[in-house]
């Protein structure tokens, strides 16, 4: 079930950094805003902690991945809030190509997790 969740939030934001250019601007601009990386650190840990707290589990396969991604989103939460310097920093070396590498992994990433969570066996 978590797996799910995670393939099919990762197919969802991946959706606009393909839209338009418009979209990616506008990306561009909010990764360099200190409320909106306070707020998007404050939504991480909401989202992450409690996937941790249900799915902390460590094993060699998708659910061990799962957690993972959750300790990940707890940490990248944890330095948005205190740290957002580090964000502008790294959002100010991206540009529009890398963009579109992040959205292709993240929609790779999202149709993988989304199959593994509907096909059981690969747990």
């Amino acid at each position: 079930m978590i797996v799910k969740f995670w393939g099919y939030f990762f197919i969802a934001f991946s959706i606009p950094f393909f839209l338009s250019s418009k979209s990616r601007e506008s990306l561009l601009e909010l990764a360099i805003d200190k409320s909106f990386i306070f707020m998007s650190g404050f939504i991480s840990l909401i989202m992450c902690i409690p996937l941790v707290l249900i799915n902390n589990v460590w094993r060699a396969d998708i659910v061990g991945f799962t957690t993972f991604i959750a300790w990940m989103g707890i940490a990248k939460g944890i330095i948005r809030l205190y740290n957002p310097e580090i964000i502008i920093n790294m959002a100010s070396k991206f540009n529009e190509k890398s963009y579109r590498i992040v959205g292709i992994i993240t929609l790779l990433l999202g149709i993988g997790m989304a199959y593994a969570g509907h096909n059981p066996y690969w747990c």
